[in-house]
Formats: structure tokens, sequence, C-alpha cells
């Protein structure tokens, strides 16, 4: 390519193109990931807010949820089922990782049960040794949110819900938990308010963590990067035209 009036030509090398052809694209599709969280995390705000004025639901009298019933606050009485826990790994709360608490719990005046998220605890510096989790005994009242159980983004593998007692799972599926305990579980799990029985450390929501207005500004950044790069990358392959000059 030839700029003739200011006697210019664009040349790129074979390896600054590669390594541009290979960079450039990454930092173009890493933006619109960010544009895609922060989308995401929008929607979010918009279903807590629908539900920020409803009444909570007696999940005693809860004939079924549904997606409508995400982040709508609940109540529960019954009692926890003390050997059925499960460790949701892999959950980072103030940059330390840790696990999510899942414990069984039957509801009273009802035939079904429903997955309690406790909260979170931390690995501790070795992972061979599982936490104490030591549950409240006989019948309690609970308050929380309904949600689901954390993304884990791709879930490889199959997890045996069946193990007695405490086990650690990469991640949790609610209908494959409640057919491998033969239990009747609502599809959504109950995360507990903060002074709840049985509650451990509150870990915010991801939308509470950071919220759409950060996943903007990151996608700003490595849109301005892409920038920089394609500049760079014409700036140092454009030279002048020796041909040009001699004439």
């Amino acid at each position: 390519m030839r700029w003739l009036a200011s006697g210019l030509r664009f040349r790129p090398g074979r390896y600054p193109t590669v390594g541009f052809l290979i960079v450039f694209p990454l930092l173009l599709s890493l933006g619109i990931w960010q544009l895609d969280r922060a989308q995401q995390k929008a929607a979010l705000q918009a279903a807590m807010a629908e539900r920020v004025d409803d009444l909570p639901l007696d999940l005693s009298l809860a004939r079924g949820l549904d997606a409508k019933d995400r982040f709508r606050q609940a109540r529960a009485r019954g009692h926890y089922v003390v050997d059925r826990q499960w460790l949701q790994d892999n959950r980072v709360h103030h940059m330390q990782p840790g696990y999510h608490v899942y414990s069984l719990f039957e509801l009273s005046g009802s035939e079904r049960a429903v997955l309690v998220n406790r909260g979170w605890v931390p690995t501790g510096t070795d992972r061979r040794i599982l936490p104490a989790l030591p549950l409240p005994q006989g019948e309690v009242s609970l308050t929380g949110r309904l949600d689901r159980p954390a993304s884990v983004g791709l879930a490889l593998g199959e997890v045996d819900y069946r193990a007695i007692g405490l086990s650690v799972l990469p991640y949790l599926d609610v209908h494959d938990l409640g057919q491998a305990v033969a239990r009747d579980l609502l599809p959504l799990v109950l995360v507990l308010d903060e002074g709840q029985p049985g509650a451990l450390t509150p870990d915010p929501l991801p939308v509470a963590r950071m919220g759409p207005d950060k996943h903007l500004g990151y996608a700003v950044q490595w849109f301005a990067l892409a920038l920089a790069l394609l500049m760079i990358y014409v700036g140092v392959n454009v030279r002048r035209d020796t041909e040009e000059i001699s004439r």
C-alpha cells in the first residue's frame, strides 16, 4: 500500500503481522466479553429490584418455584439433615479460597426439602482436612433469599452426590442432587440471612461485588488496548518510500 503524496509505504513484517493477528482479536473478544458480563449484571440487578417489595414466601406452602422466584425473600421451618452436607469448591471471598456450604433441610408440614446455602468457609492450609460444620439440632426457623447455586462456568465430569457426611463438589446441580438423595427438592436454594441458625460467613452476590459499571470500565480498557495495538502496528510498519524519494 502506498501514499504517493507523502512518500510513505505500508510494509508489514511477517512476525509483527502474525503477532498482531493473534493479539488484536483476543483484545477485542475480551472487550466484548466484558460488555456481555455488564449486560448480565444489569439483568440481575433488574431481577433483584423486582423482588424487593414481594412478601417473603413460606417454603412449606410453596407448590413450585420457577425463575421468577429467584432473589425473592423466603422463610422455612423444619430441621437440618445432619449427615447430608456438601462443599462447593473454588468459592473466593475477599481474595481467600474457600467453599460454599450446602445443607439439606426438611420442611415441616411438607414432604419437600430445600437445599440451604449456609455461607462461606475458608479451605484452610491443608485441603485434605475439611472444616468442622456443626448443625443446629431440632426444629428451627430460617429466613433468606432464593437463588441458584454459584455458577462455575464450564462443568466437567460427573459428580457423586450420594456420599454420606461432608463431601467436596466442583459444582452443584439441585435436580441431580435431589435424585441422588431421594428427596423432593425445591429447584432453588435458600441462601441464609446473616445470623440465622446454622449461618456461616455471608458471601455477597456477584452483582454486589462487581456491578455493570466495573465491567463496562474493563471493556473500555480492552478496546483501548486494541486501538493502541492497531496504531502501533500501523506506525511501525509504515516506512518512507525510497523509490519515490529517488525520483
